[in-house]
């Protein structure tokens, strides 16, 4: 449930990421600032957020998955384990 929670909070903060820039992604944003279209103060930190915010969502979604297969029962895990336990 943290996860979920952070995870929408990066998401809404690199929204407004998008929305200051009008951009749709952090590429479209870097190459905004390289082309002088945006102002390199504070665009540079904001696009370093951007990409930061990223790696956390992924790291925070493995996260949830290594979560949600710990509380799998064990035969939900290992479904070929599953299948020779039946035939003994």
């Amino acid at each position: 449930m943290i996860c979920l929670k952070e995870t929408r909070l990066a998401e809404w903060e690199i929204a407004q990421i998008r929305e200051r820039y009008a951009v749709f992604s952090k590429e479209s944003l870097y190459r905004a600032i390289q082309n002088g279209e945006v102002a390199g103060h504070p665009a540079w930190e904001d696009y370093v957020v951007w990409k930061n915010k990223e790696a956390h969502i992924a790291r925070l979604r493995q996260m949830a998955e290594c979560e949600s297969e710990y509380a799998r029962p064990r035969s939900a895990q290992h479904p070929v384990d599953a299948g020779l336990l039946e035939q003994r």
